[in-house]
């Protein structure tokens, strides 16, 4: 896919996030093979009060005392992806909702 990183970069981010997060992975091997599945879900790893979400399209954490999400790795794709599903939720709602800037 254009624009998107491969999964060995993403996985190399994913890991440095949760080292500096202070959160233990799998090991690269497996999470190489649950990326590149073909049935393919993001991976959430909840530990230390953070959970860190792993994409092939983005890296974001958050912390329970944190209403924000970081944004380490965000994909054009995923971006679209996201504005499409906020445009749909809005015409489904016939009126406007306020999302994120």
């Amino acid at each position: 896919m254009k624009g998107v990183l491969s999964t060995k970069a993403v996985l190399f981010l994913a890991r440095t996030t949760a080292d500096s997060l202070g959160i233990r992975l799998d090991d690269d091997t497996v999470l190489l093979r649950r990326m590149n599945c073909k049935r393919y879900l993001p991976m959430v790893i909840e530990q230390h009060g953070y959970q860190l979400w792993v994409d092939r399209l983005y890296i974001a954490y958050s912390h329970e005392d944190d209403t924000d999400i970081h944004y380490v790795y965000l994909s054009a794709y995923h971006i679209r992806e996201e504005l499409r599903s906020y445009a749909d939720v809005r015409r489904l709602r016939q009126k406007d909702i306020r999302i994120p800037e």
